[in-house]
């Protein structure tokens, strides 16, 4: 990951175990502390692929991977993944690729529990 010296690749890896731990415990249980790492290192090696630099760039992309797959890019049934961080557009900041996803991730979940709600279920049984 050439934006970070591996002093700050530990460091961020460290933080994503803590905010796994946190923020998603029981995939970090069902994972265990090795393959949790394992995926943390491999989330933070694609999201360097594809531009993500930053902290917060990066953590949302491993949140991504987590909720809705791996290999979400590589997905057929979520082609706007990918379409979100090929686009490029004249006068982009360097954070617009990860906005973009964040949006487009954003508008699916929120019509997907439109639909869910739709159908009749409730908040409660997704926690479920």
């Amino acid at each position: 990951m050439a934006a970070f010296n591996e002093a700050a690749w530990q460091q961020l890896e460290e933080q994503m175990v803590a905010h796994l731990q946190d923020c998603f415990p029981v995939d970090y249980q069902l994972m265990g502390d090795k393959q949790a790492r394992v995926f943390i290192r491999d989330g933070m090696a694609r999201a360097s692929r594809y531009g993500f630099e930053r902290h917060g760039e990066i953590c949302r992309f491993i949140d991504l991977r987590l909720a809705l797959g791996s290999h979400i890019l590589e997905d057929p049934m979520h082609p706007w993944a990918r379409a979100a961080l090929e686009q490029f557009e004249p006068g982009d900041k360097p954070d617009a690729q990860g906005r973009r996803l964040y949006q487009h991730t954003k508008r699916f979940l929120d019509e997907a529990l439109t639909l869910f709600r739709a159908q009749g279920g409730t908040p409660q049984e997704i926690k479920a």
